[in-house]
């Protein structure tokens, strides 16, 4: 019982670190498109296609609708 419960907290912290690696690159996302934005006046077009980009870079991934790119530029 012991041995899975350490293996229960080690998937657990491993699941923590996951998530707060990839709230962090949303956040750094969101933020170089409002960057972008800012300094070269690109208008809220660049989200979509910054989410096509990134979609057609990283088929197998969900994360990158543009809905979601809209969010991670909230986020930010």
């Amino acid at each position: 019982e012991e041995l899975k419960a350490r293996v229960i907290g080690a998937r657990i912290s491993a699941a923590r670190a996951v998530m707060h690696d990839a709230i962090l690159l949303y956040w750094d996302i969101g933020r170089a498109i409002v960057e972008k934005q800012q300094l070269h006046g690109w208008g809220d077009s660049v989200v979509e296609l910054v989410a096509t980009d990134l979609r057609r870079a990283f088929p197998e991934s969900k994360s990158f609708s543009a809905d979601n790119v809209w969010r991670m530029r909230q986020l930010y």
